[in-house]
């Protein structure tokens, strides 16, 4: 199955109102977290400066927390795989990285 981007402003929406409740400032580095389902049902999240995936038993617990991880960064880009294989994106400031060969 081919993956599928698409954007969703209400994922952006909700890590907006997680910052706002923790009253966060956006002080800290750019970021890029990934949420998807492991082969054994529970679902992962994986930041970038992680060494290992945090496990959760559900999807949308995982996704509060990479919202939660995220809140409180300068710019981030926040990937959610669907159980349909499809990903969503929801992001901030976020420049794509171009490396220089």
């Amino acid at each position: 199955m081919d993956t599928i981007f698409h954007t969703d402003d209400t994922l952006t929406e909700d890590i907006r109102a997680i910052h706002e409740a923790l009253g966060a400032v956006s002080a800290a580095e750019p970021m890029a977290c990934c949420v998807y389902p492991g082969a054994d049902g529970e679902w992962r999240v994986r930041c970038n400066g992680d060494c290992d995936e945090r496990h959760f038993p559900s999807r949308e617990r995982a996704v509060t927390a990479a919202q939660v991880s995220v809140a409180r960064c300068t710019s981030y880009c926040l990937c959610v795989r669907d159980p349909d294989g499809r990903v969503t994106r929801g992001q901030l400031n976020w420049q794509p990285r171009r490396d220089v060969h």
